[in-house]
């Protein structure tokens, strides 16, 4: 197994977008690793459906952070992320907190 840590999307360089979406269609798995403090903007949506479009069948969503966050922001959250993730149509989904 190689386990490879691309940057985020919406990196303020350039080329870090780049080397995300080369691996996209590489990937057997993807480990969407999500901050509780800051739920999915529009850059991961968009992230989400090249994943989706790329047709990658093993997705694992994760929330980290969630030590120094409180329960309701971790809640509020999960909720705005589960939406996002319904609106890419992921389905349901269960968050790694």
């Amino acid at each position: 197994m190689i386990l490879v840590d691309t940057p985020g999307a919406g990196s303020i360089h350039e080329h870090h977008d780049q080397i995300l979406h080369a691996f996209i269609p590489q990937s057997d798995a993807v480990i969407f690793l999500v901050t509780a403090g800051m739920p999915v903007d529009e850059d991961e949506q968009a992230l989400l459906k090249k994943i989706q479009a790329a047709d990658i069948k093993k997705v694992f969503f994760a929330l980290n952070k969630v030590d120094v966050e409180n329960p309701q922001d971790i809640d509020d959250a999960v909720t705005h992320n589960q939406r996002c993730l319904d609106e890419a149509a992921f389905g349901s989904i269960t968050f790694i907190c």
